[in-house]
């Protein structure tokens, strides 16, 4: 079980890692003001570089987050008895689980980011 669980995951993550990579290569577009005098091809390697990576952590916390909510269930003796505290945490982590198995977990981050901002 245990195999299996970190052969998914390694696999779910390098997909979305390398789905991001060539998702970045298929929707190029100019390099912002600040990247103008590097070349195309630098500008991709660098895009693509940091897609990759970007996605391919947002997954592993997705999964991350799944093998800790299993660890703190089998932890716990009586499931009646979850104090308020421990409940959000597996909230909290089965949304941070969610988004970042499905690939969302950047995205998601980075709008929160953003409209902070505002």
């Amino acid at each position: 079980m245990k195999m299996t669980f970190i052969v998914v995951s390694i696999f779910t993550t390098l997909y979305f890692a390398i789905r991001a990579l060539s998702k970045s290569y298929l929707d190029f577009k100019t390099p912002s003001e600040g990247l103008k005098n590097k070349s195309t091809w630098e500008w991709l390697f660098i895009s693509g570089l940091f897609q990759f990576w970007f996605n391919f952590i947002g997954s592993a916390i997705g999964w991350l987050s799944i093998y800790f909510i299993y660890k703190i269930i089998n932890s716990i003796g009586d499931l009646s008895k979850i104090s308020v505290g421990i409940s959000a945490l597996l909230i909290f982590l089965s949304l941070v689980a969610i988004a970042g198995i499905t690939g969302h977990l950047p995205q998601t981050i980075l709008k929160i980011r953003l409209r902070g901002k505002d």
